[in-house]
């Protein structure tokens, strides 16, 4: 059975998505290096955040399954964000992120909150 967040869990994640993104937009000037960035992306440069993933798949807080980099810590999941909106742009990280959910984390955005909450992050 997948695990469930409360609404505490439920809460700190969606700040710390929003936090991970919002700590490098600059709103007021346009990154010129956006113009060198290639639209080309594939979800695995950014991992996917798996945080009930089998502890059979292997230990610890990241692990590569399949040649995918897996994190079960968010904290790890949001600084891997971080490097990607550095070299692919806030809005194509932004864009990807629920593609980049798996298991309990996946559920919790499909159904644990509404479009408006999607949309703020």
């Amino acid at each position: 059975m997948a695990q469930q967040f409360n609404d505490e869990d439920q809460q700190w994640i969606r700040e710390a998505v929003a936090a991970g993104i919002a700590a490098h937009a600059n709103p007021q000037a346009a990154d010129p290096a956006d113009d060198r960035r290639t639209p080309n992306w594939r979800d695995s440069e950014a991992g996917y955040f798996y945080p009930d993933l089998d502890i059979s798949e292997g230990e610890g807080d990241a692990v590569t399954v399949n040649n995918d980099l897996v994190f079960r810590d968010v904290h790890l999941f949001i600084d891997k964000l971080k490097d990607a909106v550095a070299y692919r742009g806030e809005a194509m990280v932004k864009d990807r992120i629920p593609a980049l959910l798996r298991g309990s984390a996946q559920l919790w955005y499909s159904t644990g909150i509404d479009q408006l909450m999607k949309t703020g992050l």
